[in-house]
């Protein structure tokens, strides 16, 4: 099920592409690779190209069918028609400013502004530096698919083109100190194009290395916890000044809640501009944890369950904790009834086996431990098992399970009132209504609610006024006096370029969409931006859970032209 609502969410990125890249949907009943043969392919593109009629004919038919638009197409409408406005001279003045042009209707409307009289665009992190010939080979077609849409300045390159004019008729509008612009030079030779990194010598003679790299920390560290102790450190640091701000940019939501974590032994609370994902709440947790019992009753999962604040199953909360040690002493580690198909009767084996022995329990224990185990089995029972039936009536039953979970002696619905079980309520409201009258089997229709509850991301409670964790993207919006850009292994940033389950790389080009190479190309652009602070720190750990880490690429650049000695003395 997993597998499927994964294909079910690319397909919708799919339509998507395909509706901001100004392509019709019929096309991809089309999109086979140049020079395509059916009898020299293997019959995967065949069945590729039948599925991908569920896009092409199906979903226009049930937006006409439900009297609803697409969004991204109404929003494609509403930005071509403001430029078809301005075009034929609307009056006032018009600032676009902060986008690269990536989505075809904003470089429209980007270049309706900017042929306006009293029309300007500011386009961020356009890179004047660069050489012409390095220039010229952005996007260029005999470049490899992995490397033409690749670098910083290719999406920029392509609204110019689409403008009408030449990077050198962009006006600069601020002079830059001379070590930002020393520091923006460096960057924009460490990304030049591969084709012409031949070109580094000749530009080392004419950079002043001390003056780009003045202000620049470059943190190694061997793990992840020490990254985030480190960095902890740092923003205290800059903290103590004041009046000074810290931004932590980073694409590794592990690393920034360890940082956050870090930084309460010093009562320093920072908001994450993520936000907060539902299921690392209070209720949310609950939620998830029994899914997951649900799915893999093993004696961890059950007790993860039952050790958590909120699963009480009616009992005085003394009472549960003791039940739950004692289940734990006396059946969980024990391999009795591991085959039993309810947690009751996996109970009444160990019980029967432990009276055989010398190591039996009172008969009061065993009261309270089969009515401890029978009331988790009649929480989880409804939802037990591979029955069919509507997606509503399985909410239905998940929502009484969380009630019988969380019941107390004297407060049945106290998990309801929390602000997380008001989040859970409100992401099974929504689930309701988007599924209609959607019927499936329970293992199917749990992994439905499990992801919803995983997925959903809620707004993060403000933190310190002068310190944020913040995404990349939300970074190209602030500034800050500190800029730490951490997580910078590869795989991280830049992203792994995920492929596309339907359309290979040839097709995509072929059908006009561009390759997954193009959030490299994102991750290079703002890298290129963050590197312009003054004060600016680079971190990365040499190791993560699984093994070790590989610099980023763009860290491997700037390590390169820097030299040996010139970064050793920036660690």
């Amino acid at each position: 099920m997993r597998e499927r609502l994964a294909l079910t969410e690319a397909l919708g990125h799919l339509i998507d592409e395909m509706i901001i890249a100004d392509l019709p949907l019929d096309r991809l009943v089309m999109a086979t690779p140049p020079g395509y043969d059916p009898s020299q392919h293997d019959s995967y593109w065949e069945e590729t190209r039948h599925f991908l009629r569920i896009a092409a004919e199906a979903w226009p038919q049930a937006l006409a069918e439900s009297g609803f638009e697409d969004a991204k197409a109404l929003r494609r409408a509403v930005l071509d028609a403001e430029a078809r406005r301005i075009e034929a001279g609307a009056p006032g003045a018009f600032l676009l400013a902060g986008s690269t042009g990536s989505v075809p209707a904003t470089a429209r409307l980007m270049r309706a502004i900017a042929r306006h009289d009293h029309g300007a665009v500011v386009l961020p992190g356009l890179d004047l530096d660069l050489a012409e010939d390095s220039w010229d080979r952005i996007g260029d077609e005999r470049s490899t698919l992995a490397t033409r849409f690749a670098h910083s300045q290719s999406h920029l390159k392509t609204t110019l083109g689409v403008i009408g004019i030449p990077r050198e008729a962009v006006n600069p509008i601020d002079r830059l100190p001379p070590a930002i612009a020393e520091r923006n030079r460096l960057v924009s030779e460490a990304l030049r194009p591969a084709e012409t990194v031949h070109l580094w010598r000749d530009a080392l003679a004419d950079l002043d290395m001390a003056g780009a790299t003045e202000g620049m920390i470059v943190l190694e560290a061997s793990d992840p916890r020490r990254e985030a102790l480190a960095l902890a450190v740092m923003i205290r640091e800059t903290l103590e000044t004041p009046g000074r701000k810290v931004a932590l940019v980073t694409a590794d939501r592990g690393l920034a809640r360890r940082v956050q974590t870090e930084l309460l032994r010093w009562n320093i609370e920072i908001e994450d501009s993520a936000g907060i994902r539902l299921g690392g709440l209070r209720v949310g947790r609950l939620a998830l944890l029994a899914l997951r019992t649900l799915e893999q009753p093993s004696g961890a999962h059950i007790l993860a369950l039952l050790r958590h604040p909120d699963c009480r199953l009616g009992w005085p909360e003394a009472d549960g904790d003791t039940a739950t040690t004692r289940l734990e002493i006396h059946v969980l580690r024990q391999r009795s009834g591991l085959n039993a198909k309810s947690l009751t009767q996996r109970v009444t084996a160990a019980l029967a086996e432990r009276r055989s022995g010398s190591d039996s329990v009172s008969s009061e224990e065993e009261a309270s431990l089969i009515e401890w185990a029978r009331r988790l089995d009649a929480a989880l029972s409804p939802l037990a098992g591979d029955a069919t039936m509507p997606l509503t009536a399985c909410i239905d039953q998940f929502i009484a399970m969380l009630d019988a979970l969380s019941a107390m002696p004297d407060d049945a619905n106290r998990w309801r009132r929390h602000a997380s079980g008001q989040q859970v309520l409100a992401v099974m409201t929504r689930l309701r209504e988007a599924g209609g009258s959607y019927t499936g089997t329970l293992p199917e229709l749990r992994e439905i609610i499990r992801e919803a509850l995983a997925e959903t991301t809620l707004p993060a409670e403000s933190g310190h006024p002068r310190a944020s964790i913040l995404g990349p993207l939300e970074a190209r919006l602030l500034s800050a006096d500190r800029m730490i850009l951490a997580g910078m292994s590869e795989g991280t940033f830049p992203p792994i370029a995920q492929e596309d389950p339907f359309l290979n790389r040839a097709m995509r080009v072929h059908l006009g969409l561009t390759p997954p190479e193009r959030r490299i190309g994102q991750s290079a652009h703002d890298f290129q931006m963050f590197a312009g602070h003054t004060d600016l720190v680079l971190s990365r750990a040499m190791q993560t859970g699984e093994g070790p880490a590989q610099p980023s690429r763009f860290w491997r650049r700037l390590e390169a032209l820097c030299g040996k000695e010139t970064w050793q003395a920036l660690k």
